[in-house]
């Protein structure tokens, strides 16, 4: 009976080792391309959502419900903030609240997403108690790559999510 050795040996460990070290370096700048698409994804899917909570609890409770975003200057992180008890500072504690509980959202939550008001560092809108309405406002947030995403708040209230890329799967702005 002739036995054959088990296991590997040195120079198959080393190959197979290179191999999967080349497959690796191939895969991750892919994969983190994918992960930033994904957590830009998730911010303006959060953006949205918020502004479709203000406005509904503004029809709801027959009050205004204001959004007050800040988009500091230098290393600061931009947030926003919804508030019924008209301005708020989304920066200060305890910040923005509806009903007592903190609506704040800031860049800590989404790493490496700029949000930007179209050249406004800081603004406040309100939705209207009677109708919804909003004014005219558009939120871009960027991620480092350039990927770009909108959420466009009409003078009636609608919110609408577009993109320029295609690859977020938005409508084009």
């Amino acid at each position: 009976m002739v036995r054959l050795p088990f296991g590997f040996t040195l120079i198959e460990l080393m190959i197979t080792i290179s191999v999967l070290a080349i497959l690796i370096t191939l895969g991750v700048p892919s994969f983190q391309d994918t992960l930033e698409r994904h957590r830009l994804k998730a911010a303006i899917e959060q953006v949205y959502q918020d502004l479709q909570y203000a406005r509904s609890e503004a029809i709801k409770r027959n009050q205004n419900i204001t959004v007050q975003l800040k988009i500091p200057a230098g290393t600061d992180p931009w947030c926003y903030g919804l508030s019924d008890a008209g301005g708020c500072d989304c920066t200060a504690s305890p910040g923005c609240a509806i009903d007592g509980d903190p609506k704040n959202t800031t860049a800590h939550d989404f790493r490496n997403i700029a949000l930007d008001g179209f050249h406004t560092a800081d603004f406040n809108f309100a939705f209207d108690a009677h109708r919804g309405g909003g004014a005219d406002r558009s939120i871009r947030l960027n991620s480092a790559s350039g990927y770009e995403t909108q959420v466009v708040v009409s003078a009636l209230g609608r919110v609408r999510l577009c993109s320029d890329d295609d690859v977020m799967g938005y409508p084009s702005c």
